[in-house]
């Protein structure tokens, strides 16, 4: 799909073309005076820049031609959001065009799934594969496993929802142990529902002791990644079905912990970071910030391998923990679609990409309605 009074690449060449001519600002350089030339491929736009120009091919200029290409193209494509200048070699056998700038892309918009009820929520199997649909034409392949998740958001970005929904089709695949120190209403009625082990202090429970009894859970995840290592000594390309550690509201467990109980907290997560892949035990941690040392480790922050941040405004400053390689995360363009929570951004290791997220909507959880899905 192209911009309207445009057929085809050519087209859509054509569209970027007089976009940048019109909106860039090199010195009086343009595309009329063969400065730029605009080429499409099924993913990706290459923007070759004539050389010697008046103008410096440098990350500013990748920025702002980024900045147009993303409002320019929306809602036809959408720019994906790089960590840094993409220059690539276009084999002309030419110095003076032997280089461009590329920009990943994906065709339309993000669009928001809706299911009736949490149970709905289904895996799909197909081809030997296994996926997690998580909006319209974007699929989670967990056929080999599951990574490490981080979710990120404050209060009433839609947090608990999006972690309800990735549980339940984690629990289509595998087994969860779920940590909740906030003792969540719908989170523990979800878990007692489906049988799932399920932790919240007591009463009168200290916050020491609640987190004792996380780091004998934590202890015995170490212990299942140890006894299935030695499943793989045997037999290495024996598939383990996953097994996911939930915590949510990690900030909550050790903001007012002594120093040396947290640092033991946050030793073990990082054992079961750095072990667990193999072995498919996995770490989903949700949390209102990942604050190095605090929720957990940079060095454990940087193997999740499934990232979400929700909230409606994108910018450095909240991208700073989990998306902190983003150069230009302000040109990030979520699309509004009548909600005013669960939206964000989300990037799959697995291909690097970071995209435009919208929860999927669950119509009737618990007595909610679509605009009380907030929590």
């Amino acid at each position: 799909m192209v911009p309207q009074n445009n057929s085809g690449p050519a087209g859509l060449t054509q569209y970027v073309e007089s976009c940048l001519a019109s909106e860039l600002d090199t010195n009086g350089e343009s595309t009329y005076n063969n400065a730029f030339k605009v080429s499409l491929s099924a993913n990706y736009l290459d923007i070759t820049c004539s050389r010697p120009g008046t103008f410096v091919l440098d990350s500013l200029l990748y920025k702002k031609i980024e900045k147009i290409l993303t409002a320019d193209l929306f809602p036809y494509i959408t720019i994906l959001p790089s960590s840094g200048m993409h220059i690539v070699d276009t084999n002309s056998g030419d110095i003076s065009t032997a280089r461009a700038l590329r920009f990943y892309f994906k065709k339309g918009v993000a669009k928001r799934l809706c299911f009736e009820k949490l149970s709905n929520c289904k895996v799909i199997s197909q081809n030997n594969k296994v996926y997690i649909p998580l909006m319209e034409n974007y699929l989670i392949d967990v056929t080999d496993g599951l990574p490490h998740i981080a979710l990120s958001g404050m209060t009433g970005s839609g947090k608990t929802i999006c972690a309800l929904v990735l549980l339940q089709f984690i629990s289509q695949i595998g087994n969860i142990t779920v940590i909740d120190p906030k003792g969540d209403p719908y989170l523990m009625h979800w878990a007692n529902s489906l049988g799932i082990p399920y932790f919240t202090p007591g009463n009168k429970q200290s916050d020491t002791a609640f987190m004792d009894l996380i780091q004998r859970e934590l202890k015995k995840s170490l212990d299942f990644i140890q006894s299935r290592q030695r499943v793989l000594q045997e037999n290495p390309n024996y598939k383990f079905d996953p097994y996911v550690l939930y915590i949510d509201e990690a900030m909550a467990l050790t903001v007012s912990l002594p120093k040396k109980i947290r640092d033991s907290y946050l030793g073990l997560i990082d054992k079961i970071c750095l072990m667990g892949r193999q072995t498919n035990v996995c770490l989903f941690i949700a949390s209102q910030t990942f604050e190095a040392n605090t929720v957990i480790s940079s060095s454990a922050r940087d193997q999740m391998g499934l990232k979400i941040l929700l909230t409606p405004n994108v910018n450095r400053e909240n991208c700073r923990y989990l998306f902190k390689e983003l150069a230009n995360p302000e040109s990030i363009v979520i699309p509004d679609d009548g909600f005013s929570h669960g939206k964000g951004i989300i990037q799959n290791t697995k291909d690097g990409l970071t995209l435009p997220f919208l929860v999927p909507q669950i119509k009737d959880l618990g007595g909610f309605n679509n605009e009380q899905q907030n929590i």
